[in-house]
């Protein structure tokens, strides 16, 4: 059994067998992305069969795009995926992010595909602002682009690189939120992504302030 299935630009996503998990990855190599997901699974051995999730590797999107979005919609409905990710905002957004009408209106687009078939959780990728010579500031203010952007998120995980590894701050519509030290224990055996694993540890630090 293949540990994920996988799509090219070249294919088409019509005929695929059904699907949990739809994995739009616009950047980096396609083979790590799926054997970062290899690693995932044998270290957590995860509910959802691998063979559910499909990884798009630089798959056509754009969320200006009226075909894009309404094959994507389609694909959703299709399959009943129940959660899409989009890796990253900037590979799929065409336009000035900093412009607050150009933001709302991708992210309305990800709102009718969260909307599409019988509802799925979309989770968008996005970087932040490098951080000034104060640090970092609230996980809000640090989105790159349009100040809109931040109002249209239901959670807000912000993972930034600290001295003993990486903090994750949580945020939900209603302000509130935590905060965690995130640290990993990666075993590639030598880039043998199959055998390998990946182990994620978690230390609670107190409330997002």
């Amino acid at each position: 059994m293949r540990p994920v299935q996988e799509l090219t630009p070249s294919d088409d996503l019509v005929g695929k067998p059904p699907i949990s998990a739809l994995v739009l990855a616009q950047e980096g190599q396609r083979i790590a992305t799926a054997g970062r997901f290899k690693m995932l699974d044998n270290a957590n051995g995860w509910s959802i069969p691998p063979e559910r999730v499909l990884f798009a590797h630089r798959y056509p999107l754009v969320l200006q795009s009226q075909s894009h979005q309404k094959r994507l919609r389609e694909t959703i409905a299709e399959h009943n995926v129940k959660f899409v990710i989009i890796d990253t905002l900037a590979k799929v957004f065409r336009g000035d992010e900093n412009k607050s009408d150009a933001a709302g209106e991708a992210m309305r687009v990800i709102d009718s595909f969260r909307a599409a078939g019988g509802g799925a959780t979309v989770m968008y990728i996005h970087h932040t602002r490098k951080p000034g010579e104060d640090g970092y500031g609230d996980i809000d203010e640090d989105i790159r682009g349009s100040t809109a952007l931040p109002g249209f998120y239901d959670v807000h995980l912000a993972f930034r690189p600290v001295a003993d590894g990486i903090e994750l701050t949580t945020r939900f519509r209603d302000g509130a939120g935590k905060r965690y030290l995130v640290w990993w224990d990666i075993n590639d055996e030598g880039g043998n992504y199959a055998k390998g694993h990946a182990h994620m540890h978690m230390e609670y630090i107190g409330e997002d302030d």
